[in-house]
């Protein structure tokens, strides 16, 4: 997040001492300023909008698909299991064959609470630790994916597939969802730069909730 200038102090000059100026910059104006993130402050309008989010324990609960077993350079197998999309390593992904339009992974939070912010990696971060292969820009990288939630109508993302964009891709919820399950689906990808690898990836998903 981009924290906000802060406006220059006031020049005073000829009247009051250097201990005065600083007295007054410092109870004065900067007295005067909060420098905590958005998610910190109170809502402007005094309403119970949640101002606080943390991260949700995620498990998977079901997919619609997964990729088979495959090699890595040293020749150890590799598997693309769901549960890889919230275990919270980058070297480790949910994979599908194909481009991935429609298929879902299924989500629970454990027990109700109010979502603020959703958002996922869009694509197989892993770099092979044996040959230093960046899988990122070789599979196709999420272009949208829709949010389903216990109710209300579904959200969508507009995801950046640039293959040097590799962190999480969040958006905030229009008001938060009172829900105890996401299900993630995906709407569209684009091509990898290995015509033959038409393989979809996860790497990390992300959901914030107020606390």
């Amino acid at each position: 997040m981009i924290e906000a200038e802060r406006p220059p102090p006031t020049v005073i000059a000829g009247v009051l001492g250097a201990a005065a100026v600083v007295g007054f910059v410092a109870g004065g104006v900067f007295g005067s300023l909060s420098f905590g993130t958005a998610a910190d402050a109170s809502p402007p309008d005094g309403s119970d909008r949640p101002t606080a989010t943390a991260p949700v324990a995620l498990t998977v609960t079901a997919a619609s698909c997964q990729r088979e077993t495959r090699r890595d350079a040293a020749g150890n197998e590799v598997d693309y299991r769901a549960d890889y999309a919230v275990d919270g390593d980058t070297n480790t992904g949910w994979q599908c064959q194909g481009d991935g339009a429609g298929e879902t992974l299924e989500l629970e939070l454990g027990g109700p609470a109010k979502v603020t912010m959703v958002g996922l990696i869009p694509g197989y971060t892993k770099v092979d630790p044996h040959d230093g292969r960046e899988w990122y820009p070789l599979f196709r990288r999420l272009t949208e994916v829709r949010w389903h939630f216990d109710s209300g109508d579904p959200v969508s993302q507009q995801l950046d597939p640039d293959p040097e964009v590799r962190e999480v891709q969040t958006i905030e919820l229009p008001e938060p969802r009172e829900t105890s399950s996401v299900r993630l689906e995906i709407v569209s990808s684009t091509r990898g730069d290995t015509a033959d690898r038409s393989v979809v990836a996860v790497s990390e998903i992300e959901v914030l909730a107020a606390q």
